[in-house]
């Protein structure tokens, strides 16, 4: 059912996997996990500034503009302690990764070929889709979708999206479906498309992203690089832990909250390194998924 160049993808993409697999994960240190000092103050003698290496990579200098400069974010020494770091739950989280998505691999490849049925005979295009996002300290990365739009289309309706979204405006109206902060009415989506976003089963090929370290089961969603050069040094906040497939704001927030409420929604997710609660989202991911909730 896949075609050849399909098949040839999905073969280097479990070969890469097999070499991630093989080497041993590094875990966070105390500086992966602090406390921004607010971008309208003044910053200490003695503190730190730097530029994001994977903003600066996929973002201003992508694009070769030069008068686009990606923002400093500066720490304060006080503020480098604010958040504690439990090893033995990022050693415990990673095991669950690594197991999870393993457990989940065969029924997944199902999916897969089903899934690309179905694309195929709604548009023309490929079945996978990559797309550039910044993960853990604003490192880039590739993440794995479903193909969900029409090929060769215009991102201006997103960016635009994303900017409304920024600034704490609703993106449509419609309050019945609990979807006041998603664009329902993009013209890019396919009709397969609609439906597996709706139900997040372009997501599905995340679990790559999971296997090889890049992202996590539960996390912040990894962001793209031209939404987070409009962070503000708090927001940047959220990018101190692994980007994950599901998380605190897409079971309790999609859709529903401002980018303000999803932002302190995953500063407290990344606060608490709890295993059960990452536990508990995973299970309460599955009727959010069935339901469609907050998805368009």
């Amino acid at each position: 059912m896949l075609k050849n160049r399909q098949r040839r993808i999905l073969f280097i993409m479990l070969l890469h996997l097999g070499g991630k697999l093989m080497a041993v994960p590094a875990m966070p240190d105390q500086n992966n996990f602090v406390t921004p000092q607010a971008p309208d103050s003044s910053p200490p003698a003695a503190a730190r500034a730097f530029i994001p290496a994977g903003l600066a990579a996929s973002g201003c200098q992508a694009r070769r503009n030069k008068s686009c400069e990606p923002p400093k974010v500066v720490w304060s020494p006080e503020q480098l302690h604010n958040f504690s770091v439990n090893l033995d739950y990022f050693r415990l989280k990673r095991l669950l990764d690594i197991i999870f998505s393993l457990f989940i691999l065969i029924p997944l490849c199902i999916v897969i070929a089903i899934v690309a049925v179905l694309i195929r005979l709604d548009s023309p295009g490929p079945i996978f889709y990559h797309q550039k996002r910044l993960g853990m300290n604003g490192d880039a990365f590739d993440m794995y979708k479903f193909r969900s739009m029409h090929v060769n289309n215009d991102d201006s309706i997103h960016r635009k999206a994303i900017a409304e979204f920024m600034n704490g405006q609703k993106l449509n109206n419609n309050t019945s479906t609990g979807t006041s902060y998603k664009n329902i009415d993009d013209p890019r989506i396919t009709r397969v498309g609609r439906f597996m976003r709706k139900t997040s089963i372009d997501e599905l090929p995340q679990f790559f992203n999971v296997l090889q370290g890049e992202m996590t089961l539960v996390g912040p969603r990894p962001p793209l690089p031209y939404e987070v050069e409009k962070y503000s040094s708090y927001d940047w906040l959220r990018l101190s832990g692994k980007p994950g497939l599901t998380g605190i704001w897409q079971v309790y927030g999609r859709s529903r909250v401002t980018f303000h409420d999803m932002v302190e929604m995953d500063i407290k997710y990344l606060q608490q390194q709890s295993l059960w609660h990452d536990l508990k989202l995973i299970i309460l991911t599955v009727p959010v998924m069935l339901q469609g909730r907050g998805g368009a």
